[in-house]
C-alpha cells in the first residue's frame, strides 16, 4: 500500500508539470508545492523502511538528539551520498 501512495504522489507531480509551464501567479505556488508534496508523501510512505532520513541534516539531527548511534549514522550518511550520486547520474542521463 505504501508504494501505491508513493507512486500516486509522484504521478500527481508528473501530471501537474505541464500546468507549471504556463506562467501565471499560481505558477510559483506549484513550483513550491509540488516538490514539497512529493517529499511529504515519500516520507509518509517510506518512514518505516528508512526512518525518513532522506537528508543528511535529518540524520545529523537524530545523532545530536541521541536517537541514533554513530554506526547507524555512518550507514545513513553513506547511503544518502550514494543515493545523491545515483540521482544525479540519472538526471544527467535525461
Amino acid at each position: 500500500m505504501q508504494w501505491l501512495v508513493l507512486f500516486a504522489a509522484w504521478a500527481v507531480v508528473a501530471l501537474a508539470f505541464p500546468v507549471v509551464l504556463a506562467v501565471t501567479p499560481s505558477t510559483f505556488i506549484f513550483i513550491g508545492a509540488l516538490p514539497a508534496a512529493a517529499i511529504f508523501f515519500s516520507i509518509i510512505s517510506l518512514e518505516d523502511l528508512t526512518g525518513a532520513h532522506f537528508n543528511p541534516a535529518v540524520s545529523l539531527g537524530a545523532l545530536a538528539a541521541g536517537k541514533i548511534g554513530w554506526g547507524r549514522w555512518a550507514w545513513y550518511l553513506l547511503f544518502q551520498i550514494i543515493g545523491g550520486i545515483l540521482g544525479a547520474l540519472i538526471l544527467w542521463g535525461i
